[in-house]
């Protein structure tokens, strides 16, 4: 748990490390869902800081600030399956025009509205075939919460006249979420990541070894290619035949002949194919006179 926790009640902080051995998000939900309700313990945790930056001008809250894009993010506590965090929205006049991707985390969140106007949504729900569908639009007033399930469901902010703070809390089941962003007019999928801390490690170190060009590397190549999951082991492929494309061919055809996933298969087949044709254009090619 992060140093910022202590500053939480103790009551929180227990709950947290008990929910962190629990695998299911909507068990943890219900646990952290009182919290989230009644929030007069934020109230208290912030006059506490307050006044400690009153008699030391020299104090620093504990809790990290962060940033993505225009929304800022105070954390409150970080575990490796929950995070709480204070977050302000940015009003309208600060976003611009740009239709914003609808985006789906693969956690559970529960937002408390904590202060500033009513936080103004549309919802979508993710359909059979993972095309997000435009649901209807939902206000949140201050002091209320919206719980979302947001391996499914999405709700896609629409910025008002004012900034908007919410507490929020996202949880994760024993199960890494792949986090999804989707077009808004046709719902389509245009970007997928996984939020598993060592997953996203590896596949970067993967990468700065692909770019150190290091072949030598070749058996950590192979090892990330047997990933638990589908997404993650095609990332790793794709680094594997980018960095050496003759020593990650039997692994890519073992892929295509007896990977679990059907779209794993597809995509090292449609590799395999694409690869022959080159491989073929080249060996027709005239070769240069070097006279």
């Amino acid at each position: 748990m992060t140093a910022s926790a202590q500053i939480l009640p103790e009551g929180l902080r227990d709950m947290l490390g008990r929910a962190e051995a629990m695998k299911s998000a909507a068990s943890v939900a219900r646990m952290l869902r009182p919290w989230m309700q009644d929030c007069r313990w934020l109230d208290t945790v912030i006059a506490d800081q307050i006044a400690r930056m009153r008699a030391d001008p020299l104090h620093l809250p504990p809790a990290r600030a962060s940033r993505a894009g225009l929304q800022r993010h105070l954390v409150l506590a970080r575990l490796p399956r929950l995070s709480l965090a204070i977050v302000l929205l940015p009003a309208a006049a600060m976003t611009g025009q740009d239709e914003a991707p609808v985006h789906f985390s693969g956690q559970r969140t529960l937002t408390h509205v904590l202060a500033g106007a009513p936080l103004h949504a549309t919802l979508f729900m993710r359909d059979a075939h993972g095309i997000a569908r435009q649901q209807e639009d939902i206000g949140v007033l201050p002091g209320s919460m919206l719980e979302l399930d947001e391996r499914r469901q999405s709700a896609r902010i629409r910025p008002g006249p004012r900034p908007v703070a919410v507490l929020r809390a996202a949880i994760a089941d024993d199960d890494p979420p792949l986090a999804t962003s989707h077009d808004p007019a046709s719902g389509m999928v245009i970007a997928r990541a996984s939020r598993e801390e060592e997953a996203a490690r590896t596949l970067m170190l993967l990468s700065l070894l692909r770019v150190s060009g290091r072949r030598d590397a070749a058996a950590l190549f192979e090892t990330a290619t047997q990933a638990r999951h589908p997404h993650q082991r095609w990332a790793a492929m794709r680094e594997y035949l980018a960095v050496d494309t003759g020593a990650a061919l039997p692994r890519l055809q073992d892929m295509a002949r007896r990977d679990a996933d059907t779209e794993l298969r597809r995509l090292a087949s449609a590799t395999l194919a694409q690869i022959a044709a080159l491989t073929a254009s080249a060996a027709t090619e005239p070769m240069p006179c070097r006279a």
